[in-house]
């Protein structure tokens, strides 16, 4: 599942550069079950790096928070009143289950998880 952190990386190098607007904000974890996910979240610094091309790509008048977030369903969710995404950790696992029998590798699975968050 590391690798999926590096495709998404890569996808989203190839877009420009330049911006402001989105933040990076905590990532929200109530149980075990994905804490060792969202430390390699944090780690890894995807969603500054998200952050950074979005802003490039996209110019905001005002600040919209990102984060990644156990939601407690397959989803991700805007909330207007606060201005920001959360990606829910579910959503990435929905996407490996239901994407996992039509490719023949780990890493073709992880482009594929790469490729529908981007």
């Amino acid at each position: 599942m590391m690798r999926w952190w590096v495709a998404c990386g890569l996808a989203l190098a190839s877009m420009a550069s330049v911006g402001k607007g989105f933040v990076v904000l905590p990532t929200q974890v109530q149980s075990r079950e994905y804490r060792e996910l969202a430390r390699e979240i944090d780690q890894s610094g995807l969603l500054r790096d998200i952050a950074v091309e979005l802003n490039a790509t996209l110019k905001l008048d005002r600040t919209l928070g990102l984060r990644f977030a156990e939601c407690g369903e397959a989803n991700a969710y805007y909330d207007p009143d606060a201005r920001e995404v959360s990606v829910c950790f579910e959503l990435i696992e929905w996407y490996y289950e239901h994407m996992a029998d039509a490719y023949d590798s780990e890493e073709e699975l992880d482009d594929a998880v790469a490729g529908a968050f981007v």
